[in-house]
């Protein structure tokens, strides 16, 4: 393969969810791997290592969009303009459906069949040639697909929530940027699929995305001239590489982080006000979003991370002394927590210190006083130090740890075979719901 078909191939990943075996194999055909031996081995090996069957999907799970929808909608209303079931674009579907809803004198999103359905009188009114019957089934119709678009739309959102916290800022690499330096993408795209790996089920703590090989190629990155480091920086803003970055591309990636707390503010506000979690010890209970939740909390604390490391790197820091948002602690599932009591462990630190501050999005806001000396005192009444546990300032970039295969996962647990992984799945094992029975066999 070419080295430009290899960058599309790698490009293309980028928002998909490779394993890293996967990307190291890709990245071997590249012409700037193969001038580095020693490279060239280490990435061999990793992807060398890749199971020869795994069924674990390489990709996001895509909301539904409302293509069957959209198909009956061109049944329903042949004089307007159609749009393709295909469509997944939320702008065109909602100018879709504004279109339908003209056709028969609708306001959006008033769907009360009871108040918002027009009589004889009005329908007369409105110019409309329909029946009773007719203008009720396109009514209730309409009311059904704004209903299943504001769940895509939904979905569609914590979809990029999820890849914001996995992966950092990947959505806003353009291909021609990405291709102008190999070095860097090869680097852009191994790291993100690092980052993007499943979580597993544990009392300890997760496998660290930066290993030995994206320290190599990061050091590959930086002997190449054409690296653009402000592309490097959207998933490893670590001082020494904000460190290179003029002061207008510090200052644009800092205000996109801004812009993802933001909306990470108002999203956080919805579900807590929506559950209101047990702050004594952040186990999930009945009725609990932890799913929502907890991808929240991990996209807020990974912006909340890049954020930290941008105000210091544009000595804008001095900020946190009046305005220092906490992290946001994740909800921990009942059979984990008793794991780690099992473990001798108690309530982590963290924890303590999330209950006795106000809210981050209030703070954020504006809403809640939250200066840093009232974070460092919460950390040292949690006997943890404020600075290394990344509460009052941007933790240090961790130290390569040595490269390690991709587990087959079933509901984060780990699982030997892949055949077996499957039948686990489809039984429903570890999913916290009543195992599936397996089905009789057929009599011979």
């Amino acid at each position: 393969m070419s080295d430009d078909a290899v960058l599309r191939a790698l490009h293309e990943g980028l928002t998909r969810r490779p394993m890293p075996e996967t990307v190291a194999g890709r990245l071997l055909a590249l012409s700037c791997i193969q001038a580095a031996p020693v490279l060239a081995g280490q990435l061999a090996a990793v992807a060398a290592s890749r199971p020869r069957f795994s069924f674990l999907p390489d990709d996001w799970a895509e909301p539904v969009a409302p293509a069957r929808q959209i198909a009956r909608a061109l049944e329903l209303f042949p004089g307007v303009e159609g749009l393709s079931p295909a469509e997944r674009d939320p702008a065109a579907i909602e100018a879709f459906i504004a279109r339908l809803s003209a056709a028969i004198a609708k306001p959006p999103r008033r769907n009360s069949v009871r108040r918002d359905r027009l009589d004889r009188v009005g329908r007369a009114a409105a110019g409309l040639q329909l029946g009773a019957h007719a203008y009720t089934k396109r009514f209730r119709f309409l009311a059904r697909l704004e209903a299943h678009f504001s769940v895509y739309c939904q979905e569609r959102r914590r979809l990029a929530w999820r890849r914001l916290g996995k992966l950092g800022l990947v959505e806003g690499i353009a291909f021609e940027g990405f291709a102008a330096g190999p070095a860097a993408a090869a680097f852009i795209a191994y790291y993100a699929a690092r980052r993007g790996l499943r979580s597993a089920f544990t009392s300890g703590p997760q496998v660290r995305p930066f290993d030995e090989p994206a320290a190599a190629l990061l050091r590959l990155a930086e002997a190449d001239p054409a690296t653009d480091w402000a592309l490097v920086a959207r998933l490893h803003p670590a001082p020494e590489v904000l460190a290179r970055l003029t002061p207008d591309q510090r200052g644009a990636l800092l205000a996109e982080w801004t812009a993802a707390l933001a909306g990470l503010a108002e999203e956080l506000e919805r579900t807590w006000r929506r559950s209101r979690f047990d702050l004594k010890d952040m186990v999930v209970g009945r009725g609990d979003d932890s799913s929502t939740w907890n991808l929240l909390a991990q996209a807020w604390n990974s912006a909340r991370a890049a954020w930290f490391s941008l105000l210091e790197a544009s000595g804008q820091a001095g900020l946190l002394e009046a305005c220092c948002p906490g992290k946001v602690m994740r909800l921990m599932a009942a059979d984990v927590a008793a794991w780690h009591r099992a473990d001798g462990g108690g309530l982590h630190p963290d924890t303590v210190v999330w209950r006795a501050l106000p809210p981050p999005w209030a703070v954020l806001r504006g809403e809640a006083f939250c200066p840093r000396a009232q974070v460092e005192a919460a950390c040292h009444a949690a006997g943890i130090d404020g600075q290394d546990s990344g509460w009052v300032a941007a933790r240090l970039p961790p130290e390569p740890v040595p490269f390690t295969p991709t587990p087959e996962l079933v509901h984060g647990v780990e699982v030997g075979a892949p055949g077996l992984a499957l039948l686990l799945r489809k039984r429903g094992v570890f999913s916290g719901k009543a195992s599936r029975p397996v089905p009789p066999s057929a009599p011979p």
